[in-house]
């Protein structure tokens, strides 16, 4: 990844590659640390904010999951499969039964339309 980030450092997802590399050999501080650093400059960016707030909630930074999922949600109207898991998931850990119900119930209408995304995959993370 760094090879790929000094190649093109204007595809910022690469950080986030990064930082998901980085949190699956353990390096979970580093991988936060790459997040804190690049998160205040790709706000504007629909990949950047989408693959931080994975990392984030999987890395166990709730707040900044929100915060990344929120901006999505508010600045961008495209509603991939991946969306609807990061919102059931957000959903779920407020309470929100009912959202994250509603949220894999456009899954698997996703699903049963045959729509790109992998939105089986995101249904089986919710189940």
């Amino acid at each position: 990844m760094d090879k790929n980030i000094a190649l093109d450092p204007s595809v910022v997802i690469f950080n986030t590659f990064k930082g998901q590399a980085l949190m699956l050999q353990g390096k979970k501080d580093e991988a936060a640390a790459i997040l804190e650093h690049s998160d205040p400059f790709y706000s504007d960016d629909w990949f950047y904010l989408r693959e931080s707030a994975k990392l984030h909630y999987y890395l166990g930074n709730y707040r900044t999951f929100v915060y990344q999922l929120q901006r999505l949600m508010a600045n961008f109207p495209d509603r991939p499969p991946i969306l609807f898991w990061l919102n059931s998931v957000n959903d779920q850990m407020n309470g929100n039964h009912e959202g994250a119900l509603n949220n894999l119930r456009e899954l698997l209408e996703s699903y049963k339309s045959v729509a790109s995304g992998s939105p089986a995959w995101f249904t089986a993370f919710v189940l």
